[in-house]
């Protein structure tokens, strides 16, 4: 039996408090094996204009009730973040949208859905990679996912405000699967095909992307302080002197935490400061 946070299981002699995604393999407890919450249905599209907006109107129109996966191989004008475009080849990508109804989850504490959101993409492409590849994928604040210092995975998160609480969310996300090339002005992309050399079934790992979705936002619903510490620990660049641009100068500085609103920390001078998503940019060109 368990109950919202904390989290307690009885082993026939004792409770145990503990939190919601570790392992007892002692008492060959999982807790990752508890049910997850399902897909309540999937919606092939042929091709789209945007995942994000084809989700967007279906709410609106239908007002649907539990979690849905919006997807597509064939998206044409995807959207990134701060308006931002999100390029995919036909046929050869990830680019879907979930619709998802957080549990009990206050407004302020939205940075905490894209936390999971990002955790649960991470690991998702962790799981298609060697083992040794592990260490080198990043999360690239707030919510890109990096394999060393090229970009595999974007994502857009959308919620509706009622009352204090999140109401419902639209989770974005555009991972580069079996592309190979790539339009010389994006900076510096990447896909599994370039980094493992294998191509993948799309609609096998469309699936697979689900079930770590699903798993982080049972996590979340459950025990959401531990987001945040693993967050921290999968974060690109994190204590490692580098380059940005703030208020069109270039600085060097340290990500050194986040806020609870999600806004970057960072050491520059031995002074803290608090940045937000259109503050700051990282830049790639300076570095060696």
């Amino acid at each position: 039996m368990y109950v919202n946070s904390p989290f307690y299981l009885n082993n026939g002699h004792e409770s145990i408090q503990i939190e919601c995604f570790l392992k007892f393999t002692k008492n060959s407890i999982d807790i990752l094996s508890l049910p997850l919450p399902e897909i309540h249905d999937y919606i092939y599209l042929s091709e789209v204009l945007s995942t994000n907006d084809y989700a967007t109107h279906y709410v609106s129109n239908s007002n649907p009730k539990g979690n849905y996966c919006i997807y597509t191989f064939n998206q044409l004008s995807g959207k990134g973040q701060i308006g931002r475009y999100w390029f995919s080849d036909s046929h050869s990508n990830i680019t879907c949208s979930y619709i998802h109804y957080p549990d009990s989850l206050a407004a302020q504490e939205q940075f905490y859905l894209s936390m999971a959101f990002a955790l649960a993409v991470r690991e998702f492409v962790i799981s298609q990679l060697p083992a040794s590849f592990k260490s080198q994928v990043k999360i690239k604040w707030p919510n890109d996912i990096y394999i060393n210092d090229k970009k595999v995975a974007g994502l857009l998160i959308q919620t509706a405000i009622q009352g204090r609480s999140i109401e419902k969310s639209i989770l974005g996300a555009g991972i580069n699967i079996n592309q190979a090339d790539f339009p010389s002005a994006l900076p510096n992309p990447t896909s599994l095909l370039l980094e493992s050399g294998t191509t993948y079934d799309l609609e096998e790992l469309q699936k697979a992307l689900s079930t770590h979705v699903m798993r982080e936002m049972h996590q979340l619903s459950l025990y959401r302080n531990s987001l945040r510490k693993r967050y921290l620990e999968a974060l690109y660049a994190k204590d490692i002197l580098r380059t940005f641009k703030i208020n069109e100068k270039i600085v060097s500085g340290i990500i050194r935490d986040i806020t609870t609103a999600g806004k970057l920390i960072l050491e520059i001078d031995k002074v803290l400061h608090n940045y937000a998503l259109r503050e700051i940019e990282y830049v790639f060109s300076l570095e060696t």
